[in-house]
């Protein structure tokens, strides 16, 4: 080969690679116009990057500053002599920790696209009023977020060349791609599942969702989704290390601990089984009409005394709290107040005694009951089977707000439960893994 400036060396070797100027920057760390003024001889790459740079092009560092390769038996006892020096050992270490501190930053980069999305969804429902606006807001954030991590990821992994890096340090390099990887992507589908209550509990495109609605549901799909990704990281990750796409330096200790991983969550999926069994039990199917006590009527006389009572019922949220002063008598009103009217379905008036009557069939359709439902205080009526239709349980709605305070409260020692024993099995496998 005949005889070139260091400038003109790299632009051949360069080229012979295929390789473009942008390309070989972003190996190197610096701009693609450091290495344009380097191949025209306007400037010399910096004496740290020489190492780097005969390591990326399979030369040594003397041929590199000569311009020129040297002949096979020159360049074997050269090479013999020059790689791994311990300067090219600490550049390669430094190379390595550039790019992936330069990864990590743009892997923060999509996770924050990623938040956007959170927040534009949150502004099209609540600012705009429109839950399926907000939901596809975030959806773009969201796809967009997902796009940079992979091409993200795919620059840091072809930053590295695999004939010039030793195993070891390979494996350990892509390990901690493949992680920041997996975390972007958990939290991306999490964040997605959180949004999914907008399009879901919503039946009017230009309405939107409370808080508390939004919350709750948006909880429950995350926390199942992150369970979803956690156990698909576990088989993915072996998968690829069986596949040997990385190494571990430690491979017969993985594989201990992620046997053991499996086992624990197989006994953790055990217990939260026999714990729900018992929550729904304990909560009469998570329903206040079934937890709540009620009253049982074996007759239809004491059914019809009960549910002609003319009792009022007000909801405790509705009820008055100003106090009213007995020193001052109630104005009477200038305008009477009389019955109110009452119409059918069909428009039609009718007395008050038509509009409260109700009957009890039974499955041959012959009527077993009439009665008039003056009692405003019941919420359900739950008749029996048979021709008789009998018994009947009656629930008030004083008693379904006991019931539902009540599965609050099983709800919440229930969930106790629950994050107990993930720390018992989480302990379990911290006592018995293998350390390294």
């Amino acid at each position: 080969m005949e005889k070139r400036t260091i400038g003109g060396l790299i632009a051949a070797l360069r080229k012979a690679n295929g390789m473009t100027q942008k390309d070989l920057a972003e190996r190197l760390n610096v701009s693609d116009k450091s290495v344009s003024r380097w191949e025209r001889d306007e400037g010399a790459p910096d004496l740290s990057l020489i190492p780097v740079i005969a390591e990326i092009f399979g030369i040594t560092c003397d041929e590199l500053l000569r311009g020129e390769r040297k002949s096979p038996a020159e360049r074997t006892e050269t090479e013999a002599e020059e790689y791994g020096t311990p300067k090219g050992e600490k550049e390669r270490k430094r190379m390595l920790r550039v790019s992936l501190s330069r990864f990590k930053s743009r892997s923060v980069i999509a996770l924050g696209v990623a938040l956007a999305g959170l927040i534009a969804a949150m502004v099209g429902n609540f600012a705009l009023t429109r839950a399926y606006l907000g939901f596809l807001l975030g959806a773009v954030f969201y796809l967009a977020a997902a796009v940079c991590q992979a091409v993200f990821t795919n620059s840091a992994l072809l930053a590295v060349s695999e004939d010039s890096l030793p195993e070891q340090e390979l494996g350990g390099y892509k390990r901690t791609v493949l992680f920041w990887t997996e975390t972007v992507a958990a939290v991306i589908l999490c964040l997605l599942a959180f949004s999914l209550p907008l399009p879901l509990l919503v039946y009017d495109a230009h309405a939107g969702i409370s808080w508390s609605g939004w919350l709750g549901s948006g909880l429950r799909l995350g926390a199942i989704c992150l369970l979803l990704v956690l156990i698909a990281g576990h088989f993915l990750n072996a998968a690829l290390l069986k596949r040997q796409v990385y190494t571990r330096e430690d491979p017969a200790r993985y594989w201990h601990n992620h046997r053991l991983k499996q086992r624990c969550a197989l006994l953790l999926l055990g217990l939260w089984l026999l714990t729900f069994l018992g929550h729904y039990a304990a909560t009469a199917g998570f329903s206040p009409y079934q937890l709540a006590e009620g009253t049982v009527f074996e007759d239809w006389d004491s059914f019809k005394a009960y549910m002609e009572q003319p009792i009022a019922y007000t909801h405790p949220s509705h009820a008055e709290t100003t106090p009213i002063r007995a020193d001052v008598a109630e104005a009477p009103s200038e305008v009477p107040v009389g019955e109110p009217t009452y119409y059918n379905e069909f428009g039609i008036e009718i007395t008050k005694e038509e509009a409260f009557t109700r009957t009890v069939e039974n499955g041959k359709g012959e009527v077993v009951c009439t009665y008039l439902a003056y009692n405003e205080a019941v919420a359900s009526i739950r008749y029996g089977g048979g021709e008789t239709m009998l018994p009947v349980k009656v629930t008030t709605f004083d008693e379904i707000r006991e019931a539902r305070a009540e599965i609050r409260w099983r709800n919440l020692w229930f969930f106790l439960g629950y994050g107990l024993e993930l720390i018992a099995a989480a302990v379990l496998y911290g006592m018995r893994r293998v350390k390294q």
